[in-house]
């Protein structure tokens, strides 16, 4: 399966357009073309976190048509690459049934307008028509790629993890051959179909982030104000309290818009420089010494499973970036 890892954006266009493939406004690609196939997307300008999580998305492409391959219905060959680009690897094994906060607001947005889809039209939709709602309302494509996420989730892990059976069924039949229209209805069943909306609805409604998912959110919030003292030539904070106040001094806040959900966050909000642990429990993140010289001190989230610190380092061009690392 092979990858073609560039060094810049440029040179991925220019690797697809010699081989007729438009490539623009993508940030990575699994591709099929009667000559070649692969797997291929850029680093420059992309933390490694990034990077590893454009590599899972489309690498579960790759894997998914040598495994099925055209076969796979679209909600769920989005809904399973969403899965694993949210995957964590450690020690190469990965952590996997992390969620997205943007994914769940926009969905739950939609299921309070009225605006989620049946599932019976969205487990029936094909590439074609998927391509064609794309094309007509690109700004419908956010909600399209949250619900595939939302509802693969609720396969593998809602109500106790009771439909991952049939979810697993269904793949079997699709990797030997039967239609998909066939195979749903062989390991769903009719009634089952037509009770899973509701419950799906009702998963997707009252779900929140996990802990972890939450944990990286508000570190990304810290390391962006940390960046911003670093650029103003403040003393680097030697712990929270010293951030905390910091941050609070310059009236630092961040708006974040993912999937047409826009948030705002202030460091006046005492939640955003704390993590939730085990038994539910809020903790203080705890600050760390940096790497290196020059570097901003490292946050961590002791305890959780797996436990994300905010790391620097710095690019090509002599720029800070901020990353998140696991333990």
């Amino acid at each position: 399966m092979p990858l073609y890892l560039f060094e810049t954006e440029q040179q991925y266009e220019r690797f697809l357009a010699e081989h007729d493939i438009d490539g623009a406004h993508s940030g990575g690609m699994f591709f099929v073309t009667h000559k070649l196939e692969g797997l291929a997307t850029w680093v420059d300008r992309r933390s490694r976190r990034e990077t590893f999580e454009v590599l899972q998305h489309e690498g579960f492409h790759q894997f998914a048509w040598h495994a099925f391959g055209p076969k796979l219905p679209v909600w769920l060959n989005e809904g399973l690459a969403q899965y694993f680009e949210s995957a964590v690897i450690r020690d190469g094994k990965l952590t996997l049934g992390l969620t997205s906060r943007a994914r769940i607001e926009k969905v739950r947005q939609a299921i309070k307008a009225d605006e989620a889809l049946p599932l019976s039209e969205l487990m029936t939709i094909t590439g074609d028509e998927w391509a064609r709602a794309l094309r007509k309302n690109p700004g419908h494509s956010g909600l399209l790629y949250a619900q595939s996420w939302s509802l693969t989730y609720f396969l593998i892990h809602g109500d106790e993890g009771e439909h991952q059976r049939a979810l697993y069924d269904y793949l079997e039949r699709l990797a030997e051959g039967d239609r998909p229209d066939d195979a749903l209805l062989l390991s769903f069943g009719t009634k089952t179909l037509r009770a899973l909306d509701g419950r799906w609805r009702r998963h997707a409604y009252s779900q929140r982030p996990d802990d972890v998912a939450e944990a990286i959110e508000r570190l990304e919030f810290l390391g962006t104000g940390l960046r911003l003292l670093a650029e103003q030539g403040e003393d680097m904070p030697d712990d929270l309290d010293g951030l905390r106040d910091t941050l609070r001094r310059y009236g630092f806040k961040l708006r974040r818009s993912e999937m047409g959900v826009t948030r705002h966050l202030s460091a006046e909000r005492d939640e955003l420089f704390q993590f939730t642990g085990s038994g539910d429990q809020s903790h203080d993140f705890v600050l760390l010494s940096p790497d290196r010289a020059g570097l901003p001190p490292r946050i961590t989230a002791p305890g959780l499973e797996p436990e994300p610190t905010l790391i620097w380092y710095r690019d090509g061009d002599g720029k800070l970036v901020q990353d998140i690392a696991y333990e």
